[in-house]
C-alpha cells in the first residue's frame, strides 16, 4: 500500500508508505512520535505530510501524534 506525491512542482514522483491500512474504513494510518527537519531544511516531515495530503485529497489520511494516542489509552 503506497501513495504518491510531488514536494516540488518540477519534482519527481515519491512513493510514500504510511504506517497502517484500514480496509474496512479505507483509511490510512501515520504514527508521528517526531517531526523530523534537517539543519538545512533539506528534510521537513511536515512539508513532506502535508504534500502527501495535497497530492492524495481523495484519500483518508489520519496522522497521529503522542497525545492521540495517549487519548486512546496507548502508552507511548
Amino acid at each position: 500500500i503506497n501513495l504518491k506525491y510531488k514536494l516540488f512542482e518540477e519534482d519527481y514522483i515519491h512513493t510514500y508508505y504510511p504506517d497502517f491500512y484500514l480496509p474496512e474504513s479505507n483509511e490510512y494510518i501515520e504514527i508521528k512520535g517526531h517531526w523530523w527537519k534537517s539543519s538545512d531544511g533539506r528534510v521537513d516531515d511536515r512539508r513532506k505530510m502535508k504534500k502527501i495530503l495535497e497530492c492524495n485529497s481523495d484519500k483518508k489520511i489520519t496522522i497521529l501524534e503522542k497525545q492521540d494516542l495517549l487519548k486512546l489509552g496507548i502508552e507511548v
